[in-house]
């Protein structure tokens, strides 16, 4: 049975390439996924999601985002459940929120997941704004 941290991986490798179908996700996501993301650099609110919401957003990252990349740092695996650190950065491909196209954004995270069926049900994610530079 495969590491739950490496189903982690494989979902932040798909996210980082902005794959925007169901599909892509096969084998990592649940289909009854629920997403909550606090307020974070790209996130001014409390975000709650489900599966189809969570697929549409990552497609239309392309719009925002030109390239994205998510480095675990550290990791802790229970039976259900996996918390990761890392490193989240980001180029925008468009001006957001006062940043101007081609900015470079950093910002540190601690995602929690709940497994399901193998498959990744509960995400909520904690992040912080380290800095820009660009």
């Amino acid at each position: 049975m495969p590491r739950k941290v490496d189903t982690v991986a494989r979902y932040f490798r798909r996210l980082a390439s902005f794959a925007g179908t169901a599909a892509d996700y096969d084998g990592i996501l649940h289909p009854e996924l629920q997403v909550t993301e606090y307020p974070s650099v790209l996130n001014a609110a409390l975000r709650n999601s489900g599966f189809d919401d969570c697929i549409k957003r990552v497609g239309d990252g392309r719009k925002l985002l030109s390239a994205q990349h998510f480095e675990i740092t550290t990791s802790l695996e229970s039976d259900l459940l996996v918390a990761v650190e890392g490193k989240w950065n980001g180029l925008l491909a468009a001006d957001y929120a006062g940043q101007k196209k081609g900015k470079s954004l950093k910002a540190r995270f601690c995602m929690i997941f709940e497994f399901k069926d193998e498959k990744i049900w509960r995400q909520r994610t904690y992040e912080t704004g380290d800095s820009a530079s660009g």
